[in-house]
């Protein structure tokens, strides 16, 4: 698999397709693969980029987690890679890394899809770290990512993108999967970041995702001046594993609108 060194760490990633980037964001234990049904989907005519983000899949961690490191990383990457601007999607926790990206370099952004994303989980998680920590430290990575893709995915979701997502969950080493949590609830929001954005802005929400309600979606809409917002009917956090197709066409219809 393809790699780039940058920002200190080595990002591993995927490639496909040609003409305007779009640079796709996994969420917290996931990796690049997760995105393969939409950079089939899009990769006629978008040149799609999946990194690793630092401490998932086959990437490095030499240094802790955080999500303007993490953004800073995927800006290294894409420099390597020749890229200078490219849209942006993000999903779960992807979605305030891309929102971190968006306000840090404004100007490399053509547009930003945020999915089942945050700016604000403070309440909701970070009185939850001790717990889950616990969890993590004592359940073997490969049941913590099976019964996490059970949690996360509705019962419709392919086996195919059950399995992988557990696979890549269980890749993940404890200690580093209880810093991103940290690093993403632990007394951090990312209201001001989202502020910022002039970019085109679409927010996608799973209606079935009880991890983050609909009303974190509406947060980052009522946010970003003109977002729009849409649901992917019967969807739960990882909508698009879940419903593949329709987010496929949400997102599609949206970047398809960006390009003269």
């Amino acid at each position: 698999m393809p790699h780039v060194d940058a920002n200190g760490e080595r990002l591993h990633y995927e490639e496909a397709g040609s003409g305007p980037a779009v640079l796709l964001i996994h969420s917290m234990g996931a990796d690049r693969a997760m995105w393969r049904d939409q950079i089939a989907a899009l990769a006629d005519r978008y040149r799609c980029i999946a990194f690793d983000c630092r401490g998932h899949g086959g990437s490095s961690c030499n240094a802790r987690f955080a999500v303007a490191g993490a953004a800073a990383d995927l800006k290294a990457g894409l420099e390597a890679l020749g890229v200078e601007s490219c849209h942006l999607v993000g999903l779960a926790m992807g979605g305030p890394i891309a929102i971190s990206f968006a306000a840090q370099w404004p100007g490399a952004v053509r547009s930003i899809a945020v999915a089942d994303g945050f700016v604000d989980m403070r309440e909701a998680g970070g009185a939850r770290i001790p717990e889950w920590a616990e969890t993590i430290r004592s359940t073997p990575m490969a049941e913590f990512g099976r019964r996490y893709a059970d949690m996360r995915l509705t019962p419709s979701a392919s086996k195919e993108a059950r399995d992988g997502l557990a696979a890549a969950i269980a890749r993940v080493a404890p200690e580093t999967y209880i810093d991103v949590m940290r690093a993403i609830f632990d007394g951090i929001e990312f209201t001001g970041e989202a502020a910022s954005i002039r970019a085109p802005a679409l927010v996608i929400w799973g209606e079935e995702d009880d991890v983050t309600p609909l009303a974190h979606s509406q947060q980052i809409a009522g946010l970003i001046p003109g977002a729009r917002l849409e649901t992917v009917p019967g969807a739960a956090h990882i909508s698009n594993l879940d419903r593949p197709e329709a987010f496929n066409r949400l997102l599609a219809d949206f970047l398809d609108a960006q390009t003269p």
